[in-house]
């Protein structure tokens, strides 16, 4: 396997990037857990119509969870082009658990 340009292991460094990224926009965003609707409605409905509850919840859940995937996208194109992947591609290869299509 050619080694990666340049230009492509600055895109697997900031993807690696991501992952630390990721954990810390899921902490955040669960540090006000949001209430049980289904004990305490009112106290929920509150908590839901707060001024920041919706750029806490797009920037932490859903950018953290858009972090993680890339990030593990990254993750995997950094290690394939070492033994792990290899070993990981012949695991990953001999699992005694087949997938197979039901169409």
């Amino acid at each position: 396997m050619p080694p990666p340009n340049n230009n492509t292991a600055n895109w697997i460094r900031l993807g690696l990037l991501a992952l630390p990224l990721y954990g810390l926009l899921t902490f955040l965003a669960s540090l006000h857990p949001q209430p049980d609707p289904s004990k305490d409605y009112e106290a929920w409905a509150r908590f839901v119509t707060i001024d920041w509850y919706v750029p806490n919840h797009l920037l932490g859940s859903a950018l953290g969870l858009i972090c993680a995937i890339f990030g593990m996208f990254a993750l995997g194109v950094y290690l394939a082009k070492g033994r792990a992947g290899r070993m990981g591609l012949v695991a990953m290869g001999s699992s005694p658990l087949r997938v197979t299509p039901c169409f």
